[in-house]
């Protein structure tokens, strides 16, 4: 899926993730995201993974935009205020099992309580890999985030046929929206 249709998609939906100002999005790059969040009202902030343990600050002329560069697991509040909204697309798929738990509980010291977090998600039968993407099916999200939070599926793409590795592979886009079970 493309990022246009997704943000057609939830604007439309009229979600309520929308009316929160503070939104993280991990490992974004240069991506139309940054842009499209700071037009809502937004305050984005941006983490690359590195090996640096102090993080570098970039921040915008308006002040809508910080960019952070370091290590997404030293990060505390020290650093910043609590998020109102996850937009989680390119980090989520490339953890192992036990580094996307390791980041879910990180996630949650740095969240508010009553955080929307967008997870951009693709499910698939992979070959075996060492390395990532690693897909993530429901039952996964479940077991990771535990009963804490509602998880809904907010947009999800037909499957397609790709090639990966040399082996044609079933790719399917998932959008799930997690909410604190406590504040729904």
């Amino acid at each position: 899926m493309i990022f246009e249709e997704i943000k057609k998609n939830v604007e439309a939906r009229n979600l309520k993730f929308l009316t929160k100002h503070r939104v993280l999005i991990p490992f974004c790059g240069k991506s139309p995201e940054i842009a499209w969040f700071a037009s809502k009202g937004f305050e984005n902030l941006e983490y690359l993974k590195s090996e640096v343990r102090n993080f570098k600050l970039f921040a915008s002329k308006h002040g809508k935009i910080k960019i952070y560069n370091g290590d997404i697991f030293n990060f505390t509040n020290e650093y910043e205020a609590t998020f109102d909204c996850i937009w989680d697309r390119m980090t989520f798929w490339t953890f192992t099992e036990e580094k996307k738990t390791r980041y879910v509980e990180h996630l949650k010291k740095i969240m508010s309580p009553d955080i929307r977090y967008l997870l951009h998600t693709f499910d698939s039968e992979l070959p075996s890999l060492k390395g990532p993407p690693f897909g993530c099916k429901l039952n996964d999200l479940q077991n990771i985030f535990g009963d804490d939070y509602a998880i809904l599926l907010i947009e999800s793409s037909k499957p397609v046929k790709v090639e990966f590795l040399k082996k044609s592979v079933i790719v399917q886009e998932n959008i799930y929206l997690l909410q604190d079970l406590i504040k729904t």
